[in-house]
Parts: C-alpha cells; sequence; structure tokens
C-alpha cells in the first residue's frame, strides 16, 4: 500500500513524497490509531535548497521506505511510480500540529533526511526551520547485547525518566533493563530434560553534575539489580557458562550494582571512575564496540551470543570482578581520539586503561552483596588497545579493534581440593573487525567477526586457558533492520588437577547459535542453540545440547 501526501509551499517548487510502509504503519485506527503522515519542502541557505522530510507520527522502529519525487535538477535520486491510494495537501496548521505530535524521525530509519526542530505558526512552515542532523549516525538500536547487564556501562535507554515526564535536556537520566530467558537441556549434561528459568531487573539514575550543579565533565551513576534463577549451566555440565543470565549462587539476589562518579578531562581524551563498578565491562571485553561510544544507543555489542567467555574470559572468569559481583575500585583510562578537531563517530588511535578493585571474589566473596574491604586481595587489571574506523565519511564501514591485557591477583587463594597460593596472574589478547557489509545504506548493517584469547598461571583457578572466535550477521535482511544472528565458539583448558578437587575433565568445548529478533519498541526476543561436545563437568554426558528462549526489554 502507497500513501502519498504532497506540500505546495508558495516560495519553493512542489514536492511529493511517497511513503511505503507496512499496513501497521499506514492504516489508521488498526493499531493504537496511529497512521503515517508525511510532509515536504524546500527551504534555500543562501547557496542551494535543501529537502527537508519529516514523517509523523509511527508506530515505533516499523520498517519504512521513503521515496522522494523531484524536478530533474534535484540531488535525490528518482524512484519509480507507483499506484497512489490517497493525494492530500497539507496545510501549515496540520504540519503544526502532528509536527507537535510526532516521534522522533531520526530514530527510526537510517538515510540522511534533515528533521525540523521547530515549526513556527507562520504561513509559510519553513520560514524557522532548523535543520537538527545532517549526516550523524542514526540512533538505531541493533545488534543489542546478549546480556546488557554484563556489557552496558548505563542501563538501558533513558525511556524510563521520559515516562515518567523527565523533559529531554533533564540533567537526570532514569533507565532500567529486563531480561529473562527458560532454558531446556534437549539430551546430554548432567540433568537432560530439565528446565530453567533466569531473569534479572536493573534500574539506574543517572545525573549529569554539569547540567545540574555546573561541575564541568562530572556524570553519577547508581543502579540496583534484582535477580532470581536457577543453575542452568550446572544442568548442562557447563563450566565456562552457557547461559550468562546466570553467574553463580546465590540465586536469588537483591543488590546496589553498580554506583560510580566519572570525571573526564582534555576534552575526554582522560577519564576517572570511582566507586561500585563493573571492570569487566571495560577489560577485556570483546563486544564492546569503540566505533560508537560516543552514543552506546547506536550499536551496543558486537556479538548477541548468550554465552559468558564474550562478557568474561575463561582465563579470568573467578578472578575479575563482573555481573552480578561488582567491586569497589578506581578505573582510569586515556584515549588519544576524541579533541576539537576529531569526529567523534570515527575514531581511530590508541587508547590505555587500568583498574585497582576489591578482590575478594577470588577468595569466594560475594562483592556484589558487601561493602568494600581494600585491607584484603586486590584484583589489578591493564589493557592497552587501538582502534580504527578507516572511512571518515562511512563509519559504519571496515571498523575494527584490537586489545592486549594482563591482570594480577593477590591473595591467599585456595581451591576446593587444597591447592593454595599466595597471587597469581594472567594476560589476554582479542580482536573485533567489521568485515563486510550487506547493502550501501547507513545503517549497521553487515559482517562482525572476533578472535579472543587468554592465559593464567594459576593453580587454582577455574580454567587455565581459553580460545574463542565468533562471526555476527547484522540486519541481512533490509526489511528486518533491527534482527541480528551469529554463532560462537569457545574452548577452554580446565583445572583438572586433584589438588584443585573441582572435578573438571581436561578441557570444555562450547557451540552456540543464536538469532536476534526485534519484536516492537525495544523488546527483543532470541532462540538460542548451544551444543558442548565436550561437557566440562566431570560425569555430565556428551554432546550436552541447550535451548533457550530470552526476551530482552531496555527502556
Amino acid at each position: 500500500m502507497v500513501t502519498q501526501y504532497f506540500l505546495q509551499n508558495p516560495c519553493c517548487p512542489l514536492l511529493k513524497v511517497n511513503l511505503m510502509a507496512w499496513i501497521l504503519a499506514i492504516a489508521p485506527g488498526i493499531f493504537m490509531g496511529s497512521q503515517s503522515i508525511v510532509w515536504a519542502g524546500t527551504i534555500s541557505n543562501g547557496e542551494k535548497e535543501i529537502s527537508t522530510l519529516s514523517a509523523l507520527p509511527f508506530i515505533h522502529n516499523q520498517k519504512q521506505k521513503l521515496e522522494i519525487f523531484l524536478d530533474q535538477t534535484s540531488d535525490f535520486q528518482l524512484s519509480e511510480s507507483h499506484e497512489i491510494d490517497r493525494l492530500t495537501v497539507l496545510t501549515p496548521a496540520m504540519i503544526k500540529q502532528w509536527s507537535e505530535d510526532s516521534l522522533d524521525y531520526d530514530n527510526l530509519v537510517a538515510d540522511d533526511f534533515i528533521v525540523p526542530e521547530e515549526i513556527s505558526s507562520s504561513t509559510n512552515p519553513l520560514e524557522t526551520l532548523k535543520p537538527a542532523h545532517s549526516k550523524s549516525p542514526r540512533k538505531i538500536m541493533v545488534g543489542i547485547s546478549g546480556n546488557p547487564a554484563a556489557s552496558n556501562m548505563l542501563v538501558g535507554t533513558g525511556e524510563l525518566g521520559r515516562w515518567l515526564g523527565l523533559p529531554e535536556d533533564s540533567p537526570l537520566r532514569l533507565g532500567g533493563i529486563f531480561m529473562g530467558n527458560i532454558s531446556q537441556q534437549i539430551s546430554g549434561g548432567n540433568q537432560p530434560g530439565s528446565t530453567d528459568l533466569n531473569g534479572a531487573l536493573i534500574l539506574g539514575l543517572g545525573i549529569d553534575l554539569e547540567k545540574a550543579v555546573g561541575w564541568k565533565n562530572a556524570f553519577f551513576e547508581v543502579e540496583g539489580l534484582q535477580y532470581n534463577g536457577q543453575p542452568v549451566n550446572l544442568a548442562a555440565g557447563s563450566v565456562q557458562g552457557y547461559n550468562s543470565i546466570e553467574a553463580g549462587p546465590p540465586l536469588n539476589r537483591t543488590e546496589l550494582y553498580q554506583l560510580w562518579l566519572n570525571q573526564t578531562f582534555l576534552d575526554d581524551r582522560l577519564s576517572f571512575r570511582v566507586g561500585k563498578l563493573i571492570p569487566s565491562m571495560n577489560f577485556g571485553y570483546v563486544g564492546r564496540p569503540f566505533v560508537t561510544q560516543t552514543d552506546p544507543q547506536l550499536f551496543t555489542s558486537t556479538t548477541g551470543l548468550l554465552y559468558t567467555p564474550v562478557f568474561v574470559g575463561p582465563a579470568m572468569l573467578g578472578f575479575i570482578p563482573g555481573y552480578y559481583n561488582s567491586a569497589f575500585g578506581l578505573y582510569g583510562a586515556w584515549k588519544s581520539w576524541g579533541g576539537p578537531g576529531d569526529n567523534p563517530a570515527t575514531p581511530n588511535g590508541w587508547y590505555g586503561q587500568a583498574g585497582i578493585y576489591d578482590g575478594r571474589g577470588a577468595q569466594g566473596v560475594q562483592t556484589g552483596l558487601v561493602w568494600p574491604n581494600f585491607s584484603g586481595p586486590l584484583f589489578k587489571v591493564a589493557e592497552i588497545g587501538g582502534t580504527w574506523t578507516p572511512y571518515a565519511d562511512a563509519p559504519e564501514v571496515g571498523w575494527g579493534s584490537v586489545a592486549v591485557g594482563g591482570w594480577r591477583q593477590s591473595g591467599p587463594l585456595t581451591a576446593p581440593g587444597g591447592a593454595f597460593e599466595s597471587q597469581t596472574g594472567g594476560m589476554y589478547a582479542y580482536l573485533v573487525q567489521k568485515l563486510g557489509k550487506f547493502r550501501e545504506t547507513k545503517d549497521q548493517n553487515g559482517v562482525v567477526g572476533f578472535v579472543q584469547g587468554g592465559w593464567n598461571s594459576s593453580s587454582t583457578a577455574l580454567m587455565h586457558s581459553s580460545f574463542g572466535f565468533g562471526l555476527t550477521f547484522i540486519a541481512p535482511f533490509g526489511d528486518r533492520p533491527l534482527d541480528s544472528y551469529g554463532f560462537g565458539f569457545s574452548w577452554a583448558r580446565l583445572n583438572a588437577n586433584p589438588l584443585a578437587g573441582y572435578g573438571f575433565n581436561s578441557y570444555e568445548t562450547m557451540l552456540q547459535f543464536y538469532a536476534q529478533y526485534h519484536l516492537v519498541g525495544n523488546l527483543f526476543i532470541q532462540p538460542v542453540l548451544t551444543v558442548l561436545p565436550t561437557p566440562g563437568v566431570m560425569g555430565a554426558t556428551g554432546p550436552s545440547i541447550s535451548g533457550t528462549v530470552q526476551l530482552t526489554f531496555p527502556f
């Protein structure tokens, strides 16, 4: 179905705009009474005419295709004709009313349109039109993490605040996320036929202290977590953790998840963060796309894999604080890009970061549930790396990052079988690269690959070394721009020493496949299939095959 509207501005050429959309978006009254409205016009900037476009209102995140019909001198490519269902002349009053009720169209499409910020009550509604965006990254949430609680420094999208009436320019940011999944142990493992449920809710309050009290370049964040779950990884016989939502007992917890103050200097090149932190988000996290750190909701993860190794390298598991055992500490980072002359959407350069944290988690202390103690074990970590976006005018093409890091854990450290050490340490590395695109559009569609590895010298660790890789297929189908698909492989050498007493086999291999489908708004559903040809827990039957369905809703 095609709906055509046009606006004839007395001082501008005639513009006709076609909107092709799903019936959901264009049939008035079928869903929430929504109807698609399009208006267009031209303004002059003194040198040339600029085409402007706005679509109002839409059901959020439905697919739209815009085709603009202009004269032969237009910069726009002429499109083929389509049957017209309806032709309506738009008056300035209609445009003004629709613009006041509209959604942010920039969030729905990935093309370079100029969207008006202001429409006056003038007889010529384009007289005071101000372009809000021009060739800027679209704010489409694609490729979301399989566990945003383990990957996103700021929780959710901030929509919670808007639902509660906070204005766009408020210094306060209210966000949250719910994620829940159901897993079935299809065959093998420790408990074939078992069904397990896991879910977490996180709510967060952020304060831009510069807007609130004039404290330049400072931001405060506090978050609370509620988790309820079942031992799904034990059922599969997985040591690495095929389901990252479950991260060990206690499996019912309410905790202060994050509480930190962040301060930046030197045009945001230098930053410090102190408080209750999640260092696994910063160190060794292969899912972090540096290319979009200036807008974390644009593209939140290079993979949607659900398994733990993408969030915490197996050789660091049990040492580095992370989801859901955050820990108090101090973090600092420097990056070579970000100055006044740099495009924040296309970082190119090197970075270094380091942190020191309450390390009692390596002794089995639930640091997410207790107050800090820096007189005992400490976890220290440092990482250097680089990122590249080779095409300044197309940041969605060819970007990548590489990192190498080392860590040190002080003790004393013990294992169930009696193994003991006063301290230990290890190293890790990873590489992420955008490999290609499915089509030439401005969105983040394409194929992303990663490789990761790690090693430690510990006699008490759960795992000694690991290697993994994966591919992510982002929006391979043009009519499903928010979907992604992927697979990952992870191998880990386990601590099978009888003195450690863990009861592990010598190694574990894991394959995981997922499809992440966008449903409506910010709601995603993700079916996952995991195969462990060689489960790590001794006595678990291989191959262990598990199926999971997860709902993720950031807000």
